[in-house]
């Protein structure tokens, strides 16, 4: 599930039962495409390997969107 942190409304979501890449390119998809913000955007998630795979970052660096990742839940 991707959530736009300052509407709180989720823009893309997808269930699968395995934790990797592949499920979570299709709700990315889905959130870059229905993206209505002309401004700066960042990603943030935890740092799992999923979010760190080139197939995952890709898009993200194509629609110039930042990258932010931690370990923990504080995003600072």
């Amino acid at each position: 599930m991707i959530t736009d942190e300052y509407s709180r409304k989720i823009v893309g979501y997808k269930t699968s039962k395995t934790p990797g890449t592949e499920g979570l390119i299709e709700p990315l998809k889905m959130a870059i495409k229905n993206r209505r913000s002309t401004g700066e955007l960042i990603h943030h998630s935890d740092i799992g390997l999923q979010y760190c795979s080139k197939k995952y970052v890709e898009p993200l660096a194509r629609n110039q969107i930042k990258i932010s990742m931690t370990e923990g839940t504080d995003p600072y």
